[in-house]
């Protein structure tokens, strides 16, 4: 093999994006600082999953929206 290899990423995000009391977004931020770290460093992306966990899935899937 010559050069690098790439993996493309899946990931699968309950990213809350905020404090919990917050009508918008409500959860904690580490899902956020993966999905932030994944586009700025260029990483190819193949799927991004918006779950519950730390948010409902609806909230989940607005904050990587707008990520």
């Amino acid at each position: 093999m010559i050069g690098p290899s790439i993996i493309p990423v899946v990931l699968d995000s309950d990213n809350g994006l905020g404090p919990l009391n917050s009508r918008l977004f409500g959860g904690d931020v580490d899902d956020a600082f993966a999905l932030s770290f994944i586009l700025k460093s260029k990483i190819p992306l193949q799927e991004l999953w918006s779950v519950g966990g730390n948010t409902y899935a609806e909230k989940a899937h607005f904050n990587n929206s707008h990520l």
